[in-house]
């Protein structure tokens, strides 16, 4: 049976100061295209039955890069099929322990209300790891490591170590692979003691955030007598890349201090090391509630932030993580968009209460508890697990949606869809991708 054939829906045209590309969001396949070229594509993909008269490689190179499609599928159903088939993975066991919501910060616009000093107690311990060791049993995953957040879970290092070190006893009766643990910190409480304890149980990646250079940090990340921290974090951050091997320092920008931040990079070598990878998140002001998403007028916007942090990178002669290996050629693929869309991503905190997302923590928020090792769910668990966008018609009419996946589940439950956090992303990161290929050709 002959086939008969119609452009992708995901096909993404970018003309470049040294080249035409031709992209497929879906399948990331990427054609860099001669003059010769240009024209016979464009007229095969708007009438795809003169494909027969393309020699058989270049009839292939559309067809199996996805630049072509089978007249009969429905590409909306293979999106579904992908992000169905990552949300349901039973391969990995994805896990964020929250051991105190007690923080020793007051920073302004923190998302986390009600912060009592409530810390994970030995019975949700024992219970936590009951758990681990039923669901590991069951998955038998390639490997296994813990995120730890919080509050601040330095001032809970006791219950780190305990969780840490029965995590390890259990991964090695079950012969699964320890892999390094995670921690995001403040690092006000960070000294070289603390780090030695840490490297010892096996945290191997940590990140330590900054709101800025020391006038602007210290204006909003402060203790809860108003005092700064800048210096102190500072010194942190230079304790942590000589024990830990992955340190990332994640700089909170919005267009107030972003100015500062720059000079800042530009002064200061510690920020050069070559084990800190400077990550640029938004100072999200308004997610405190003391204003609304209209009123933090400096708040950068997803597609505003991409720029930012390309520049930035390009200001410390680093790339972006994706990239340092395969370089601007390394295109991402996306099942779905975080843990909070997997149903074996677990956010546990005190109470052994399991949440679906690190940012969404206050009471009233829990998707269930662990009780006797078993996870219980409740119908927040079940209005997380529908929250798919494919019910947005926004995203099935969306050339990006293969990407972005309907962006940031908690963002997507905040503000609906279409919004000004998640929408016009991932376009901008393909349109800067796609122009550092068209440099790097130029260069070539």
């Amino acid at each position: 049976m002959n086939l008969t054939y119609k452009p992708s829906r995901y096909n993404l045209w970018h003309r470049g100061e040294n080249g035409v590309y031709l992209y497929n969001v879906f399948t990331t396949g990427l054609l860099a295209l001669d003059d010769e070229h240009i024209s016979p594509v464009e007229k095969v993909l708007q009438n795809p039955s003169e494909i027969t008269s393309f020699p058989e490689e270049e009839r292939n190179l559309l067809i199996d890069n996805g630049f072509l499609v089978a007249e009969e599928v429905d590409e909306i159903d293979m999106v579904k099929f992908r992000y169905r088939q990552c949300a349901f993975d039973k391969s990995r066991l994805l896990i964020t322990m929250i051991p105190t919501k007690g923080c020793n910060l007051a920073c302004v616009y923190c998302f986390e209300h009600n912060k009592e000093h409530i810390r994970m107690s030995e019975e949700d311990c024992a219970n936590v790891l009951q758990f681990f060791e039923k669901e590991l049993a069951d998955i038998r995953p390639d490997g296994f490591n813990i995120i730890w957040y919080g509050g601040e879970p330095l001032l809970a290092l006791d219950i780190v170590e305990t969780i840490s070190k029965g995590a390890d006893e259990i991964c090695e009766k079950l012969g699964i692979p320890r892999e390094p643990h995670s921690m995001i910190t403040n690092g006000y409480l960070l000294d070289e003691k603390t780090a030695l304890r840490l490297k010892e149980i096996g945290i191997g990646n940590m990140q330590i955030t900054l709101d800025g250079n020391r006038e602007e940090h210290n204006r909003r990340r402060v203790l809860k007598n108003g005092g700064g921290t800048f210096d102190r974090i500072q010194e942190a951050i230079d304790i942590a890349r000589t024990h830990i091997k992955h340190l990332a320092v994640r700089i909170n920008t919005n267009k107030s201090n972003l100015p500062g931040i720059r000079e800042m990079l530009e002064t200061d070598s510690l920020f050069r090391s070559e084990n800190i990878y400077v990550n640029i998140g938004p100072l999200k002001t308004y997610l405190g509630g003391t204003m609304t998403r209209d009123e933090d007028i400096y708040c950068f916007k997803g597609p505003e932030l991409q720029r930012v942090q390309v520049d930035i990178n390009t200001l410390l002669g680093k790339l972006p993580e994706e990239e340092n290996v395969e370089g601007p050629h390394n295109f991402l693929t996306r099942g779905n968009n975080c843990g909070a869309d997997q149903f074996k991503n677990f956010v546990i905190g005190p109470g052994a209460l399991v949440y679906k997302c690190y940012e969404r923590v206050d009471p009233g928020e829990e998707v269930g508890v662990i009780r006797d090792g078993t996870f219980i769910p409740n119908q927040n668990y079940w209005k997380w697990a529908i929250n798919e966008p494919f019910d947005h018609q926004v995203c099935l009419d969306c050339l990006y949606l293969p990407a972005c996946m309907g962006g940031c589940p908690s963002i997507r439950k905040r503000l609906g869809l279409p919004n000004p956090e998640s929408c016009g992303y991932w376009e901008k990161w393909l349109k800067l991708k796609l122009e550092r290929i068209d440099r790097a050709n130029r260069a070539g």
